[in-house]
């Protein structure tokens, strides 16, 4: 499943981010998306380190519905609302009582909200910095969040600056076992050791129409949107896509969401004029170009937006912190046990 993204990226960067190549009589060059500001019922993207259900987020859809857009550009990024509202229901659209964050791949034909949006074109990409997943593998009092992100090109540079925060011991000990299990674990730790993304003041991003976006890289989530009315309200809402994990991510959760690697699999998931339901389905396939790290439970708190959310915590103080604490509870118990002693003597 997945419940939270990030972006910071303001507009601009978003939409050279996005931006894609095409061809004409005297050469290739790229083009950016064209941004519409159109609806929503006064809701507008705010970049955030922490994106929730019902929060706005810069989809890409194909301008073949749009034909009033001032751009060649055959793509555009529509701010969107997380969470489709079903198109039957009416009154309060926050109170349709449907749970509508992600959609099940296997699901969306036979599904009576999901399939008749598929067939009328409602396909889009959810653009991210990456997104939240919490480790449901193992079983934990709290469970350990993680950041998940598009593995990144050399020049991608970034600091390696730790936060402390509250995390278990018992999943730091899972990651350095042996076996297939710590070997994934492993990977956790060390598979985006050169190329994190946890520092933004660090980010090299650049544009040029020759040669596109030399930045960070982003994910491209695939989802569905439906445009919602009622009286004078128009409201433009999205879910995302999810599948079983591969074995990138088992070791994390189940699930993970649609994630599209290559150009292909954009202009095929976005092409609804020439490309059917049954074809752009096809096209989905579990990601294996990601990265990822241990992040503070912070981000469970959906009103908190700091960029520490995606920051890499530091194991060496979480452990510490972790022991602290137990050793700490271990204290309490032994002091109440002996004033409960002594008390029974009383009696």
């Amino acid at each position: 499943m997945c419940g939270r993204t990030a972006l910071s990226l303001d507009k601009e960067l978003i939409r050279c981010a996005c931006s894609y190549k095409i061809r004409h009589g005297h050469g290739d060059s790229y083009v950016k998306p064209e941004w519409l500001h159109e609806h929503n019922d006064g809701k507008e993207y705010v970049p955030s380190y922490n994106i929730a259900p019902t929060d706005v987020s810069p989809v890409l859809i194909s301008s073949s519905k749009y034909r009033t857009t001032q751009s060649d550009s055959i793509r555009i990024i529509k701010p969107m609302m997380w969470g489709i509202i079903p198109p039957w229901h009416k009154g309060d659209y926050h109170k349709h009582n449907l749970s509508t964050n992600n959609c099940r791949l296997e699901n969306i034909r036979q599904s009576k909200l999901y399939n008749p949006i598929l067939l009328n074109g409602g396909r889009c990409i959810i653009v991210v910095e990456g997104y939240y997943e919490w480790q449901t593998t193992i079983k934990t009092k709290v469970k350990q969040p993680y950041y998940i992100y598009a593995s990144q090109e050399e020049h991608i540079k970034s600091k390696h600056k730790h936060v402390p925060a509250i995390c278990s011991v018992l999943d730091d000990a899972i990651q350095d076992m042996s076996g297939v299990a710590g070997e994934r674990g492993a990977r956790s730790g060390t598979n985006p050791a050169r190329f994190t993304i946890d520092e933004p003041d660090t980010f090299q991003n650049s544009y040029n129409d020759g040669d596109g976006w030399n930045g960070l890289k982003l994910l491209y989530i695939a989802g569905l949107y439906n445009t919602w009315q009622n009286d004078d309200i128009i409201l433009y809402s999205y879910s995302i896509i999810t599948m079983d994990s591969n074995n990138t991510l088992d070791w994390l959760h189940h699930r993970m969401p649609a994630i599209l690697d290559t150009e292909v699999q954009i202009e095929a998931w976005l092409d609804i004029d020439n490309v059917n339901a049954d074809m752009a389905l096809s096209y989905l396939k579990p990601s294996k170009l990601l990265s990822w790290h241990q992040v503070s439970t912070a981000v469970n708190n959906s009103r908190y937006k700091s960029d520490d959310c995606i920051k890499r915590i530091s194991k060496e103080k979480c452990s510490q912190k972790s022991i602290t604490t137990w050793f700490t509870k271990t204290e309490k118990r032994k002091i109440n046990d002996e004033e409960y002693t002594k008390s029974k003597k009383f009696k």
